[in-house]
């Protein structure tokens, strides 16, 4: 009986430290070091450090920051905008919109949302899109990300 309880122990130490040692040997991401610093200077607002970050952003990148904060709509949708206004317009932030109007529209915010919706057929976004190309992408997304969820 000793020894099986023993064995067991031991059994779980060497399990628990393969597990320790291998999350240790792969060091993070680049973008997940990123990804981290925008997340904790968005939560503090802190708008200057966000600034010196602008540079680094990609169009994934600031879905995954908005995807992030979905439970916290208006932080996520003051990022949105900040990161339209203050970064180059005619950049494509497609994925970032079709993202940030799944948000609003998932928490019943419609007026907000249309208005992201006439931006992107408008071309205030950096590319005109016709309305049913605007409904066609958001309809695939919105498909991609739920895959993401589950």
């Amino acid at each position: 009986m000793f020894a099986q309880v023993f064995f067991r122990r031991t059994r779980l130490l060497l399990v628990r430290s393969f597990h320790v040692s291998k999350k240790f040997s792969n060091p993070p991401e680049p973008e997940d070091i990123l990804f981290s610093a925008l997340c904790l200077n968005l939560r503090q607002r802190r708008w200057n450090t966000l600034h010196q970050l602008s540079p680094s952003l990609t169009d994934p990148l600031v879905s995954r920051v908005l995807r992030q904060f979905r439970t916290s709509l208006k932080l996520a949708l003051e990022f949105y905008n900040w990161v339209l206004g203050d970064n180059n317009p005619s950049e494509n932030r497609f994925e970032a919109s079709c993202v940030m109007v799944h948000l609003l529209v998932e928490s019943r915010r419609f007026d907000d949302a249309l208005s992201i919706m006439v931006k992107l057929m408008s071309g205030e976004g950096g590319i005109k899109l016709s309305p049913l190309d605007v409904l066609s992408e958001l309809v695939r997304r919105t498909v991609m990300l739920k895959e993401l969820v589950k």
